[in-house]
């Protein structure tokens, strides 16, 4: 097996754990995780993008496009 898919594995492990414990506690769960830094931000920008499409999937329809053409 390659490092790569090796490392991917653990990122999505430590992903796949992080998402299964409340979004505050997060952070502290990767600073407290033994892999190197590369690892932990790797897994932090995948769960930020979780949280960001889980906020977007939770609000209304109406507000999302008003948000989207106010961007544009």
């Amino acid at each position: 097996m390659s490092d790569g898919a090796a490392r991917w594995r653990r990122v999505d492990a430590l992903c796949q754990a992080a998402l299964e414990i409340p979004e505050a506690e997060r952070e502290a769960f990767l600073s407290e995780s033994r892999d190197d830094a590369d690892v932990r931000r790797e897994v932090a920008a995948l769960l930020a993008e979780a949280s960001e499409a889980e906020r977007f999937l939770e609000s209304p329809v109406g507000a999302a496009a008003a948000s989207a053409l106010a961007e544009a």
